[in-house]
């Protein structure tokens, strides 16, 4: 410090050239080093001086932008004439089809293998929206079925006399000259034995029969009991080309005798206006049919409007038998449309879709944060565990014992 102090010049500081030279190249780098801090300061200032400059014209610009919006207040708005509802519509179609084409590119290849069958628990789920609470099983129609696999097939007429039989591709007509009885099977259980006596996983028969083009798919099953850890059960027609749900069932869809009863019940006393709301189908036995179009499900599957309660149909004739009466000399002589009890009809629609398949929906409550006992959650996971098992093979079917698992039929 003493060496840099002005005019303090020891007389011995250079004792050579070289300790001058050193002297020298220290000074020269002093000076270098103080020339780098002023342009630093002056870069400093510089920048500031920027960013000043900047905010205030930030500030201007937001000042006249606001009185910009005091102005527009003032004058009136001009009205924007509201889309009508087939323009909403088509731009929704624009939208869902340029969706359904992201989703397609990550759907696996639906294999042979796969039609056909009974339910089974899907190994990828890729482009669908997955819920962690969800157990899902599918089922999906194949092109063509055996001939033999017709709605038919489940029933048995045994005839005391000579019976004349004419059958045609669509449905077959039997006419006898004494009493014929006929027994026609309701029960899963039952079906279960017929497919085995015909030697097939799926009840369609021997590999050499005819093949004939599918129509859909008979769905006969129970919903489950209730329980607090099974908040929903439901079916859904599906198109697997594009994963869009064409129509839909669920456990509040589905009716018991007693909810028919009480309802119809309840108008009479409210003069044909219901203010209770009718309540969940758990427990009941249902037949549902899903068909591209209701006439194909009548036609070769064997539904019926007057035993689907949701059906117009038996809406129709239920007014017309409460304007008429029921009387002796009433010109209303299906009188079973009220006095039927028995597996309720249901439909659901593929509207002609691609790839079309039904999809079966469980939601679970399976932890203990759920507020369950250990022993509601060792019965929840147990029926997911049970769902996932599922191949599609009938053997597999035969063997769950998962409440609700209907079992299907190919017409």
């Amino acid at each position: 410090k003493k060496h840099d102090s002005i005019g303090y010049m020891p007389d011995n500081m250079f004792d050579s050239d070289s300790e001058e030279e050193s002297y020298d190249s220290y000074i020269e780098k002093k000076k270098k080093m103080k020339l780098i801090e002023k342009r630093k300061r002056q870069n400093k200032k510089m920048k500031m001086k920027q960013n000043e400059k900047i905010i205030n014209q930030n500030k201007q610009e937001q000042k006249e932008d606001d009185e910009e919006d005091e102005d527009d207040d003032d004058e009136e708005v001009p009205y924007i004439k509201q889309a009508s509802q087939e323009q909403a519509m088509i731009a929704g179609r624009r939208i869902e089809l340029e969706f359904q084409k992201v989703i397609s590119r990550k759907m696996h290849k639906l294999t042979e293998d796969r039609l056909g069958t009974q339910f089974f628990c899907p190994k990828n789920v890729s482009g669908l929206f997955v819920n962690k609470s969800a157990s899902y099983v599918a089922a999906f129609l194949p092109p063509f079925i055996k001939a033999s696999h017709t709605p038919h097939n489940n029933t048995t007429t045994t005839t005391t006399t000579t019976t004349t039989t004419t059958t045609t591709t669509t449905t077959t007509t039997t006419t006898t000259t004494t009493t014929t009885t006929t027994t026609t099977i309701d029960s899963s259980n039952t079906s279960r034995s017929n497919d085995d006596d015909n030697g097939s996983d799926d009840g369609t028969g021997s590999d050499d029969e005819l093949m004939v083009p599918s129509h859909g798919m008979k769905v006969r099953g129970k919903l489950p009991n209730q329980k607090s850890w099974r908040p929903f059960y439901g079916i859904m027609a599906i198109s697997y080309k594009t994963t869009a749900t064409l129509s839909s069932l669920m456990d509040q869809q589905f009716f018991t005798d007693e909810h028919v009863e009480e309802v119809e019940d309840d108008d009479k006393d409210n003069d044909g206006e219901s203010e209770n709301e009718i309540k969940s189908g758990w427990g009941s036995e249902y037949l549902l049919f899903v068909a591209h179009t209701e006439e194909d499900a009548i036609q070769y599957g064997g539904y019926d409007p007057l035993k689907d309660i949701t059906s117009s149909a038996y809406i129709k004739k239920k007014k017309d038998i409460s304007d008429k009466g029921l009387g002796d000399d009433s010109p209303i002589k299906n009188k079973d449309v009220i006095e039927y009890r028995g597996p309720k009809h249901y439909l659901l629609l593929w509207k002609h879709c691609e790839m079309p398949g039904i999809v079966l929906r469980y939601l679970h409550f399976y932890e203990k944060t759920s507020n369950l006992s250990d022993l509601e959650v060792l019965e929840a996971n147990e029926e997911r565990r049970g769902l996932a098992q599922l191949d599609g093979s009938y053997e597999q079917f035969s063997m769950s014992t998962v409440p609700g698992l209907p079992f299907i039929e190919y017409f």
